[in-house]
């Protein structure tokens, strides 16, 4: 038994073709997709046809219809898994970058481009939106093209996704009776440059890891008269990014978005 059919083969051996070139643009998901199919050739071995896959039906039209659908479903939840990997992967990457430039910075990092060993924050960069961290020589960094370079990513990297990494910083979660946010310096900083940002009409982000620190963030720009909005996974989440996104007459100034929600991909 095998899939039959020229079209429903065509369409199992594009699937499969995507898979193993690499085509769902990101070198951990095709990793593991290339595990499980190698996974699977091997437990059903007496049954695996190399040329047309696993069985589905004897009759043509019916094995079109049925390899269509299953592929549509599985590519569906193939470009899940890469919005959820990328998600993760940036918030390991920011809570990596938050720890070494707390204390004395130790220059661990590593650029997955490259592969260039020991560098510091400040000569690294995180691509928000698939999470990697690539060195500042040209070769590395996403240019001209707006596509991360590290092998195997097509993920699209526009300057506003760059973040440098000597600007992360760690949150001071004792507060201090001299901050002028009651807050820490550290949030004190924070506002000092949204304060700029809003008196030049500009916007910008700001990723949070807590949902304590979210609301001390958002106590803040309510006291200080800065607008923004939250992106999270509820229902208003796309009624929110689009007015972000749109300049009206309500100008929004800040984007708060949260660490490893999925809602945070892609920026």
């Amino acid at each position: 038994m095998s899939v039959t059919g020229s079209e429903a083969d065509m369409s199992y051996q594009n699937f499969i073709r995507r898979i193993n070139d690499g085509g769902f643009g990101d070198p951990q998901v095709t990793n593991e997709l290339r595990t499980l199919l190698r996974e699977y050739k091997m437990q059903n071995a007496i049954v695996w046809n190399p040329n047309w896959g696993p069985s589905l039906s004897d009759d043509p039209l019916e094995a079109t219809k049925m390899a269509r659908q299953l592929i549509g479903e599985l590519t569906t939840k193939i470009e899940q898994l890469v919005r959820d990997r990328r998600s993760i992967r940036f918030s390991i990457t920011a809570h990596n970058m938050s720890v070494t430039t707390s204390t004395d910075a130790k220059n661990i990092h590593s650029c997955q481009k490259c592969s260039k060993q020991n560098v510091s924050p400040a000569d690294v960069l995180i691509l928000s939106n698939c999470g990697h961290v690539v060195c500042a020589e040209p070769s590395c960094q996403p240019g001209e093209t707006n596509v991360c370079r590290v092998e195997g990513c097509s993920s699209s990297s526009l300057p506003y996704q760059i973040i440098p990494g000597n600007s992360w910083g760690c949150v001071d979660n004792n507060q201090d009776a001299t901050s002028v946010t009651g807050l820490g310096k550290k949030f004190d900083e924070v506002l000092l440059l949204l304060k700029d940002i809003t008196k030049a009409k500009e916007r910008c982000l700001i990723f949070v890891q807590q949902d304590k620190h979210r609301k001390d963030i958002e106590h803040m720009l309510k006291s200080n008269g800065i607008t923004f909005l939250v992106l999270d996974s509820t229902p208003h989440l796309s009624d929110n990014l689009e007015k972000f996104k749109e300049q009206t007459s309500e100008l929004y100034s800040v984007l708060i978005l949260k660490l490893g929600d999925p809602s945070s991909a892609g920026w």
